[in-house]
């Protein structure tokens, strides 16, 4: 009896994990390298159309699939698989070998060998406005991207910013929170990043952690990468010389019904290749 009531005692004292989904609206709306980034986060070559996505996670896995190309989380095998529905081929990395290879393409130094730093901070405006029916409000959270250590001359650095409107906590949605949360802890990766450059991974890896407390439901965002800044020794700030990327999402249907387990699974018949993070080696 003693066995049995500490089997249930365990069993009562784990996470019930639960399902939600949504889907989010990207659009890229300027910048200088948006043909570029385009490209690598899977949308249209003129990148001025919205492309919608599914987002759903169950449990330990979540899975983010658009009209060409998805990729599914597991936390438990501690895998990514990266689908490409164009091409019926997937690829499938450990946690491991992606941190591995971040860590190779986008090390914590620059060319010249001095370490990165970064810098996030989160920031309520006051600002209201209505968006599909509901209140949301605005929080700016930035990530600033520069050397550590140095004190003169010319200081170069990226800024990372996202303009985000929040609405109330939609049911189920922290789910979702409690998924990223965790994946946050063992992968500086995330499937919704901007096709960001290498050099720009870790702050990308940033904002997703910042983002992780912010409380409500994110509505709509628009995302920001900074060009390159300088700023003279003794300069009050640096003067920014334009927008390498912009990006707009709206994120609608809210929902914390049950996803079907084929969502996260690769479709019968496509082809596993070598991910392209380790072509590019």
């Amino acid at each position: 009896m003693l066995r049995k009531t500490g089997i249930f005692l365990v069993a009562a004292s784990l996470p019930v994990l639960g399902d939600f989904s949504f889907e989010e609206t990207s659009k890229i709306t300027g910048g200088m390298m948006s043909g570029v980034v385009s490209a690598a986060a899977g949308l249209p070559a003129q990148a001025r159309e919205p492309v919608v996505h599914t987002v759903a996670v169950k449990g330990n896995r979540m899975m983010r699939t658009g009209p060409h190309k998805g990729s599914i989380v597991d936390l438990d095998k501690e895998t990514i698989t990266e689908i490409n529905f164009d091409k019926k081929e997937y690829s499938v990395m450990t946690f491991e070998e992606m941190n591995g290879r971040l860590a190779a393409i986008s090390p914590g130094r620059n060319a010249g060998g001095a370490p990165r730093n970064y810098h996030a901070s989160t920031k309520e405006t006051g600002r209201t406005r209505q968006i599909g029916g509901v209140t949301a409000r605005e929080q700016i959270i930035t990530v600033e991207m520069g050397d550590a250590g140095q004190t003169s001359g010319v200081r170069m650095g990226m800024t990372l910013t996202s303009d985000l409107w929040v609405g109330p906590q939609a049911e189920g949605y922290d789910e979702m929170v409690d998924f990223r949360k965790r994946m946050s802890e063992k992968l500086n990766w995330t499937p919704d990043g901007m096709g960001a450059q290498p050099g720009m991974l870790g702050a990308v890896a940033e904002l997703t952690k910042a983002s992780i407390g912010v409380n409500g439901t994110p509505l709509s965002q628009k995302m920001t990468i900074g060009n390159p800044m300088r700023a003279q020794a003794g300069a009050q700030a640096p003067v920014a010389q334009g927008i390498v990327i912009e990006m707009t999402t709206e994120y609608r249907g809210f929902s914390n019904a049950a996803v079907a387990d084929g969502k996260f699974q690769v479709p019968a018949g496509f082809q596993q290749v070598e991910p392209a993070l380790m072509r590019r080696r």
